[in-house]
C-alpha cells in the first residue's frame, strides 16, 4: 500500500479497515472518484460523449484497454486513413479487443485531443494521483510552446508525451523530427494515433516509445540529443539513489537538461511550490548554477482535482546573459542570476523594487519572530464523515473548522465531536487546545487569518494553533500584527501558497514595541469596527518605520 509507516501505524493502533481508509476522500490514492477535467476541452458536446463513453464502460463492464482500443480505430477511421500500411503495423502492436458498443458515436470536430481527454474521463481519481496522470491543457500548452524559435529546432521530444499534446503542438515539417515516451501504454497508442491522423499525408510510423524515462530507454531506441524538450512531468516523491527520496520531477528535468544539444533548451511545467519551497532547493541549485535559466513564469488557476497552482521553467545550456525573465500573470521584470544565488535556499520569490524596498525595512525594524511559540496542528479525526457532526450529540463538544476563522474573532463553531484522542489519527496536547488564550488561524488561505480564542474550544486541522511568545506583545497584539496589511503584504511577498504553513510564519519580523503601544493596539482589537482597523493599520505600519505612502501603497497591493 502506498502510505506512510506512520500512517499505517495509526490505523493499526485505532483498530480501523485500512481499505476502507484507502477508499475514502483524504487518501486521493486510491479514490474512485471520477473527475472530468474541462479545461482540457473546448467544446461541450466532448463532455458529453465522455460521460457516455464512461457509463457504457461501466455498464457493459467493457475494459479500459479495448474501449481505448475502439475508440482509436474509429478515429483513425474517421480521418479516413485506418487502410494504411504504417497505422495498420502501429495497431498490430496491440493485442486489445475491438467492441461495438460505440458505432453510434460521433467524434467532435474542433477538439485539441478528444481520445486523450476521453481516456482521462476513464480512469479513476486514485490512478491519476498514483501516476501524475494530469494532462496540460491546450492553452497552456500553446503558450509554452510559442515561446520557441522552431526554426531552430530539427528535433524534438517529450519524456512524459502521454496522449501527446506538445507533440501535437509542435509545428514539424516532418514528424520523424518528433521523439516521446511514456510508461503508460494506453496514453502510448493514443499519441501514436493522434501523429497519425494530424500528419496524414505522411506514411511512417511515430516516434514514440513505451517506456520509464527515468530507467534505460536506449533499449527504446531513445538515443541522441535533442534541440527541445518540452514537457509535463509526474508530480510526486520517488526514491532516489542515496538519497532517501526526491521529487520525480527533478529527476526528469535533470536528466532532461544532460540530453540536450548544444545550445538547446528544456521547458518544463511543474508545480509552484518549486520555486520557494525548501525540499526543492537542491533543484534551484541545479537551474541556477548548471543551466541558464530563460524564463520563470507563474500561471493562473489549477489543474482539476489538483490544489497546487503551476509554473513552466525555460533553462538553456547556451552562455548566461545576466538575467532572466520571472512573469506573474501579465506583468513581468528582469531577474540577475546573481540575485537567485544570493537569495534563500534559492527561493523565486521576487519582487518588485519597491517592494524589495519595504521588506528591507520590515526585516531591518524586525527584532523577534514567532520561533519561540507553541504551534499546533488542529485534531485530524481520521473520518470527519462519521467522528465530526453538525449537530450536538450527547458527549460532544463544539469545534472550531477552517471556516470559522474571520481576521480577529472566530465565528460560532457549527461543528461538534467528542474529544477522544485515541480516536484520532493526529491530535495535539489538550492544554494546548484548552489554553485560555490562544490564536487560531486559516490553514487553507493566501493570505493571513487569526482570530483570539479565550474559550478553550477545539479546533480541526483546518483551523490550526498558535500560542505566541514575542516579548512586550500581548497575545492581542500578535494578532493585530498577524492580521495587519504589512505583515500580509510581507507574507505574500515570500509565499504563494495556499496553505498557511509554520516555515512561512516564524519569518514574519515582529518589530520591538513600547508598552503603551502594546496597550493601544491590544485595545483596539476588543471591538474592530471600519474606524479601528484603519488606526490598527497605521499603528502597526508606524512600529516598523513605514510612512503613509508606503502604507497606501502596501494596501493597494494586499488583497
Amino acid at each position: 500500500m502506498n502510505i506512510s509507516k506512520s500512517t499505517l501505524k495509526n490505523w493499526k493502533r485505532l483498530n480501523s479497515d485500512s481499505a476502507a481508509k484507502l477508499r475514502s476522500g483524504a487518501n486521493k490514492s486510491s479514490s474512485k472518484k471520477r473527475i472530468y477535467p474541462v479545461e482540457y476541452i473546448r467544446n461541450s458536446a466532448s463532455l458529453t460523449l465522455a460521460r457516455h463513453i464512461v457509463s457504457v464502460c461501466g455498464k457493459m463492464n467493457i475494459a479500459r484497454e479495448d474501449a481505448v482500443f475502439t475508440l482509436a480505430v474509429k478515429y483513425l477511421d474517421y480521418c479516413g486513413i485506418l487502410q494504411k500500411k504504417s497505422v495498420q503495423t502501429v495497431l498490430s502492436e496491440y493485442d486489445f479487443s475491438v467492441c461495438g458498443a460505440f458505432d453510434d458515436i460521433v467524434f467532435p470536430q474542433d477538439e485539441f485531443d478528444t481520445l486523450g481527454f476521453i481516456y482521462q474521463c476513464l480512469l479513476s481519481e486514485g490512478e491519476k494521483n498514483a501516476s501524475g496522470a494530469y494532462y496540460t491543457a491546450p492553452d497552456i500548452v500553446l503558450s509554452m510552446m510559442e515561446k520557441s524559435d522552431f526554426s531552430q529546432v530539427n528535433s524534438f521530444f517529450d519524456p512524459c508525451c502521454g496522449s501527446g499534446a506538445f507533440l501535437l503542438a509542435f509545428p514539424a515539417a516532418d514528424p520523424n523530427m518528433l521523439r516521446g515516451c511514456d510508461r503508460d501504454p494506453l496514453a502510448v497508442l493514443i499519441a501514436k494515433v493522434n501523429l497519425l491522423c494530424k500528419y496524414r499525408e505522411f506514411d511512417f510510423i511515430p516516434n514514440i516509445f513505451c517506456c520509464d524515462y527515468l530507467k534505460n530507454t536506449r533499449s527504446c531506441g531513445l538515443i541522441g540529443k535533442f534541440d527541445l524538450i518540452v514537457t509535463n512531468p509526474p508530480w510526486g516523491a520517488v526514491k532516489s539513489g542515496t538519497k532517501k527520496s526526491e521529487d520525480s520531477f527533478s529527476l526528469f528535468f535533470r536528466k532532461a537538461v544532460r540530453e540536450l544539444s548544444p545550445g538547446g533548451r528544456v521547458d518544463f511545467l511543474l508545480p509552484e511550490s518549486v520555486l520557494h519551497v525548501k525540499t526543492h532547493s537542491s533543484l534551484r541549485r541545479f537551474m541556477a548554477e548548471e543551466c541558464t535559466i530563460e524564463m520563470v513564469r507563474r500561471h493562473p488557476g489549477n489543474f482539476t482535482g489538483v490544489m497546487t497552482g503551476y509554473v513552466d521553467i525555460t533553462v538553456s545550456n547556451r552562455k548566461q546573459n545576466g538575467s532572466f525573465l520571472f512573469c506573474d500573470g501579465s506583468s513581468g521584470r528582469l531577474i540577475p542570476h546573481d540575485e537567485l544565488k544570493k537569495s534563500r535556499n534559492y527561493e523565486f520569490n521576487f519582487v518588485g523594487a519597491q517592494d524589495k524596498l519595504i521588506i528591507d525595512k520590515m526585516k531591518q525594524a524586525g527584532k523577534y519572530d514567532l520561533s519561540r511559540s507553541i504551534f499546533a496542528l488542529g485534531i485530524v479525526t481520521g473520518n470527519n464523515k462519521n467522528k465530526v457532526k453538525t449537530e450536538q450529540l450527547p458527549g460532544m463538544e463544539p469545534v472550531f473548522t477552517g471556516k470559522d476563522v474571520n481576521a480577529y474573532r472566530m465565528k460560532e463553531p457549527s461543528h461538534f465531536l467528542e474529544f477522544a484522542p485515541q480516536n484520532f489519527q493526529q491530535c495535539a496536547s489538550e492544554e494546548v487546545y484548552r489554553s485560555k488564550e490562544k490564536l487560531i488561524y486559516r490553514f487553507v488561505s493566501k493570505n493571513l487569518l487569526f482570530a483570539l480564542d479565550t474559550s478553550g474550544t477545539l479546533s480541526l486541522n483546518s483551523a490550526n494553533v498558535l500560542i505566541p511568545d514575542i516579548p512586550g506583545m500581548s497575545t492581542a497584539t500578535v494578532m493585530a500584527f498577524l492580521n495587519s496589511a504589512v505583515l500580509n503584504f510581507y507574507y505574500n511577498c515570500i509565499s504563494h501558497d495556499l496553505k498557511v504553513l509554520k516555515s512561512r510564519l516564524i519569518q514574519l519580523p515582529f518589530p520591538e514595541i513600547s508598552p503603551e503601544q502594546d496597550r493601544q493596539i491590544s485595545a483596539l482589537t476588543a471591538s474592530v469596527t471600519a474606524q479601528s482597523k484603519t488606526e490598527l493599520q497605521k499603528l502597526t505600519a508606524s512600529c516598523y518605520g513605514l510612512s503613509d505612502s508606503e502604507l497606501e501603497y502596501i494596501t493597494s497591493a494586499t488583497i
